[in-house]
Protein backbone atom coordinates (compact mmCIF):
# COMPACT_ATOMS: atom_id res chain seq x y z
CA UNK A 1 0.00 0.00 0.00
CA UNK A 2 2.54 2.53 0.92
CA UNK A 3 4.44 1.80 -2.24
CA UNK A 4 1.33 2.23 -4.33
CA UNK A 5 1.04 5.67 -2.35
CA UNK A 6 4.86 6.11 -3.64
CA UNK A 7 4.13 5.31 -7.14
CA UNK A 8 0.71 7.98 -7.37
CA UNK A 9 2.87 10.28 -5.56
CA UNK A 10 5.48 10.38 -8.01
CA UNK A 11 2.94 10.24 -11.09
CA UNK A 12 1.04 13.41 -9.28
CA UNK A 13 3.95 15.51 -9.40
CA UNK A 14 5.09 14.52 -12.71
CA UNK A 15 1.56 15.68 -13.79
CA UNK A 16 1.58 18.66 -12.14
CA UNK A 17 5.52 19.80 -13.34
CA UNK A 18 3.96 19.11 -16.74
CA UNK A 19 0.74 21.62 -16.51
CA UNK A 20 3.12 24.08 -14.75
CA UNK A 21 5.46 23.91 -17.80
CA UNK A 22 2.84 24.12 -19.94
CA UNK A 23 0.87 27.45 -18.24
CA UNK A 24 3.64 29.16 -17.60
CA UNK A 25 4.61 30.62 -20.75
CA UNK A 26 0.95 32.02 -21.34
CA UNK A 27 0.66 33.40 -18.10
CA UNK A 28 3.93 35.21 -18.07
CA UNK A 29 3.24 36.57 -21.46
CA UNK A 30 -0.78 37.95 -20.25
CA UNK A 31 1.44 39.18 -16.89
CA UNK A 32 3.32 41.21 -19.32
CA UNK A 33 0.17 43.36 -20.70
CA UNK A 34 -1.26 46.12 -19.71
CA UNK A 35 -4.48 45.33 -17.44
CA UNK A 36 -6.19 47.70 -18.86
CA UNK A 37 -6.81 44.93 -21.94
CA UNK A 38 -10.01 42.96 -20.71
CA UNK A 39 -9.48 40.80 -23.03
CA UNK A 40 -6.21 39.53 -21.58
CA UNK A 41 -7.69 39.26 -18.11
CA UNK A 42 -10.34 37.34 -19.66
CA UNK A 43 -7.92 34.85 -21.39
CA UNK A 44 -5.33 34.45 -18.35
CA UNK A 45 -9.09 33.70 -16.07
CA UNK A 46 -9.78 31.14 -18.45
CA UNK A 47 -6.69 29.45 -18.26
CA UNK A 48 -6.85 29.36 -14.46
CA UNK A 49 -9.75 28.14 -14.59
CA UNK A 50 -8.07 25.22 -16.30
CA UNK A 51 -5.14 25.30 -14.39
CA UNK A 52 -6.69 24.36 -11.01
CA UNK A 53 -9.25 21.72 -12.39
CA UNK A 54 -5.62 20.04 -13.78
CA UNK A 55 -3.60 20.15 -11.32
CA UNK A 56 -6.96 18.90 -8.63
CA UNK A 57 -7.29 16.08 -11.46
CA UNK A 58 -3.23 15.25 -10.87
CA UNK A 59 -4.11 14.06 -7.24
CA UNK A 60 -6.03 11.25 -8.45
CA UNK A 61 -8.48 11.81 -5.61
CA UNK A 62 -12.16 12.43 -5.64
CA UNK A 63 -13.23 15.94 -5.45
CA UNK A 64 -16.53 17.14 -3.63
CA UNK A 65 -18.26 20.35 -3.96
CA UNK A 66 -21.28 20.59 -1.31
CA UNK A 67 -23.22 24.26 -1.31
CA UNK A 68 -22.19 25.24 -5.10
CA UNK A 69 -25.69 27.35 -5.16
CA UNK A 70 -24.16 29.61 -2.38
CA UNK A 71 -21.83 31.29 -5.17
CA UNK A 72 -23.57 34.60 -6.47
CA UNK A 73 -23.65 34.27 -10.27
CA UNK A 74 -24.31 38.16 -10.37
CA UNK A 75 -22.20 39.70 -7.62
CA UNK A 76 -18.36 39.76 -7.05
CA UNK A 77 -17.56 38.72 -3.29
CA UNK A 78 -14.67 37.93 -0.69
CA UNK A 79 -14.12 33.86 -0.75
CA UNK A 80 -12.91 33.46 2.95
CA UNK A 81 -11.58 29.35 3.39
CA UNK A 82 -9.60 27.52 6.19
CA UNK A 83 -6.20 26.96 5.45
CA UNK A 84 -3.95 23.45 5.85
CA UNK A 85 -2.22 22.66 2.80
CA UNK A 86 -0.59 23.44 -0.39
CA UNK A 87 -3.51 22.21 -2.69
CA UNK A 88 -5.77 24.70 -0.58
CA UNK A 89 -5.68 27.70 -3.40
CA UNK A 90 -6.70 25.14 -6.28
CA UNK A 91 -9.20 23.58 -4.30
CA UNK A 92 -10.79 27.36 -3.66
CA UNK A 93 -10.13 28.58 -7.28
CA UNK A 94 -11.85 25.42 -8.20
CA UNK A 95 -15.48 26.88 -7.36
CA UNK A 96 -15.10 29.94 -9.52
CA UNK A 97 -15.13 28.64 -12.73
CA UNK A 98 -12.63 31.15 -14.36
CA UNK A 99 -14.48 34.44 -12.80
CA UNK A 100 -12.00 37.25 -12.66
CA UNK A 101 -9.83 37.43 -9.15
CA UNK A 102 -7.20 38.21 -6.87
CA UNK A 103 -5.50 36.21 -4.21
CA UNK A 104 -3.67 37.77 -1.19
CA UNK A 105 -1.26 36.01 -0.78
CA UNK A 106 2.03 35.86 1.05
CA UNK A 107 5.21 37.85 -0.26
CA UNK A 108 7.51 35.24 -0.03
CA UNK A 109 5.70 33.68 -2.89
CA UNK A 110 6.84 36.69 -4.86
CA UNK A 111 11.05 35.35 -4.71
CA UNK A 112 9.68 32.59 -6.70
CA UNK A 113 11.49 32.83 -9.97
CA UNK A 114 9.19 33.61 -13.07
CA UNK A 115 6.01 32.47 -10.96
CA UNK A 116 6.59 35.39 -8.65
CA UNK A 117 6.59 38.13 -11.45
CA UNK A 118 2.65 36.51 -12.47
CA UNK A 119 2.30 36.82 -8.96
CA UNK A 120 3.36 40.12 -8.62
CA UNK A 121 1.03 41.20 -11.44
CA UNK A 122 -2.02 39.65 -10.98
CA UNK A 123 -2.35 39.07 -7.66
CA UNK A 124 -1.42 41.15 -4.51
CA UNK A 125 1.38 40.11 -2.44
CA UNK A 126 1.12 40.69 1.38
CA UNK A 127 4.03 41.22 3.94
CA UNK A 128 2.19 40.48 7.44
CA UNK A 129 4.71 41.74 9.69
CA UNK A 130 4.92 45.02 7.98
CA UNK A 131 2.00 47.15 8.67
CA UNK A 132 2.43 49.47 5.89
CA UNK A 133 2.36 47.02 3.02
CA UNK A 134 -0.32 45.25 4.99
CA UNK A 135 -2.32 48.58 4.40
CA UNK A 136 -1.09 49.12 1.04
CA UNK A 137 -2.47 45.19 0.21
CA UNK A 138 -5.76 45.86 1.46
CA UNK A 139 -6.26 49.21 -0.59
CA UNK A 140 -5.30 47.36 -4.07
CA UNK A 141 -7.48 44.61 -2.84
CA UNK A 142 -10.76 47.43 -2.03
CA UNK A 143 -9.85 49.04 -5.60
CA UNK A 144 -9.85 45.60 -7.21
CA UNK A 145 -13.35 44.59 -5.44
CA UNK A 146 -14.77 47.81 -6.95
CA UNK A 147 -13.35 46.89 -9.95
CA UNK A 148 -14.98 43.60 -10.17
CA UNK A 149 -12.67 40.94 -8.76
CA UNK A 150 -14.13 38.55 -6.59
CA UNK A 151 -11.24 38.47 -3.81
CA UNK A 152 -9.77 35.64 -2.18
CA UNK A 153 -8.53 35.26 1.42
CA UNK A 154 -6.85 32.50 3.91
CA UNK A 155 -7.50 34.71 7.00
CA UNK A 156 -5.36 32.65 9.39
CA UNK A 157 -2.51 33.76 7.68
CA UNK A 158 -0.64 30.04 7.74
CA UNK A 159 -1.73 26.23 7.20
CA UNK A 160 -2.68 24.75 10.06
CA UNK A 161 -3.49 20.68 10.52
CA UNK A 162 -4.62 19.89 14.08
CA UNK A 163 -8.23 20.58 13.02
CA UNK A 164 -8.85 23.40 14.92
CA UNK A 165 -9.86 26.86 13.68
CA UNK A 166 -7.40 29.62 14.49
CA UNK A 167 -7.37 33.39 14.88
CA UNK A 168 -8.55 35.16 11.82
CA UNK A 169 -6.98 38.32 10.63
CA UNK A 170 -9.31 40.66 10.07
CA UNK A 171 -8.42 42.16 6.89
CA UNK A 172 -11.40 40.48 5.03
CA UNK A 173 -13.81 42.81 6.93
CA UNK A 174 -12.07 45.77 5.80
CA UNK A 175 -12.50 45.13 2.70
CA UNK A 176 -15.96 43.77 3.04
CA UNK A 177 -16.91 47.03 4.71
CA UNK A 178 -14.49 49.17 1.83
CA UNK A 179 -16.01 47.44 -0.90
CA UNK A 180 -19.49 46.49 0.51
CA UNK A 181 -19.09 43.10 -0.40
CA UNK A 182 -20.75 39.83 0.86
CA UNK A 183 -18.26 37.68 2.26
CA UNK A 184 -18.39 33.56 1.07
CA UNK A 185 -17.15 30.82 3.59
CA UNK A 186 -15.34 27.89 2.45
CA UNK A 187 -14.38 25.20 4.85
CA UNK A 188 -12.00 22.41 3.75
CA UNK A 189 -11.74 19.87 6.28
CA UNK A 190 -9.57 16.96 4.30
CA UNK A 191 -7.07 18.89 2.55
CA UNK A 192 -4.50 18.33 5.68
CA UNK A 193 -5.07 14.78 5.52
CA UNK A 194 -4.41 14.26 1.72
CA UNK A 195 -1.41 16.84 1.17
CA UNK A 196 0.44 18.23 4.80
CA UNK A 197 2.88 21.07 4.77
CA UNK A 198 6.49 19.94 4.24
CA UNK A 199 5.22 16.36 3.45
CA UNK A 200 5.99 14.56 0.15
CA UNK A 201 2.92 11.66 0.14
CA UNK A 202 -0.05 13.06 -1.03
CA UNK A 203 -2.14 10.67 0.95
CA UNK A 204 -6.13 9.49 -0.54
CA UNK A 205 -8.50 11.34 1.05
CA UNK A 206 -11.50 12.82 -0.54
CA UNK A 207 -11.18 16.50 -1.40
CA UNK A 208 -14.34 18.26 0.22
CA UNK A 209 -15.32 21.31 -0.07
CA UNK A 210 -18.21 22.98 2.00
CA UNK A 211 -19.52 26.37 0.52
CA UNK A 212 -21.86 28.67 3.20
CA UNK A 213 -24.13 31.16 2.17
CA UNK A 214 -23.16 34.64 2.00
CA UNK A 215 -22.42 36.93 5.18
CA UNK A 216 -23.01 40.15 4.83
CA UNK A 217 -21.43 43.35 6.99
CA UNK A 218 -24.88 44.52 9.22
CA UNK A 219 -24.73 48.11 9.25
CA UNK A 220 -24.17 48.57 12.97
CA UNK A 221 -21.40 45.89 12.87
CA UNK A 222 -17.68 46.57 13.64
CA UNK A 223 -15.30 44.86 11.70
CA UNK A 224 -14.09 42.70 14.43
CA UNK A 225 -17.33 41.56 15.76
CA UNK A 226 -18.18 40.55 11.72
CA UNK A 227 -14.88 38.71 11.86
CA UNK A 228 -15.89 36.66 14.67
CA UNK A 229 -18.98 36.34 13.39
CA UNK A 230 -17.59 34.61 10.26
CA UNK A 231 -14.84 32.70 12.11
CA UNK A 232 -17.91 30.83 14.00
CA UNK A 233 -19.46 30.00 11.25
CA UNK A 234 -15.71 27.90 10.39
CA UNK A 235 -15.49 26.25 14.07
CA UNK A 236 -19.18 25.27 13.80
CA UNK A 237 -18.07 23.01 10.63
CA UNK A 238 -15.17 22.22 12.19
CA UNK A 239 -16.90 20.57 15.24
CA UNK A 240 -19.52 18.55 13.37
Amino acid sequence: MKLFNIIRTLVSYFCILIFIVLFIVPFLLIALLPTRLKWANKLFFFLVDKFYKLILLSLFIPVRVYGLENVPKNEHVIFVANHQSAIDGPALGLILSGMPHSWLILDYYTKIPIIGFVIRKMFIPVKQDQSINASKALFRAVKMAKDQFNIMIFPEGGRYIDGKIHHFFEGFGVIAKKAEMPVVPVYMPNNGKIYPPYSFLIHCYPLEIVIGPPITLRPDESIADFSLRVKEWFVKKSSV
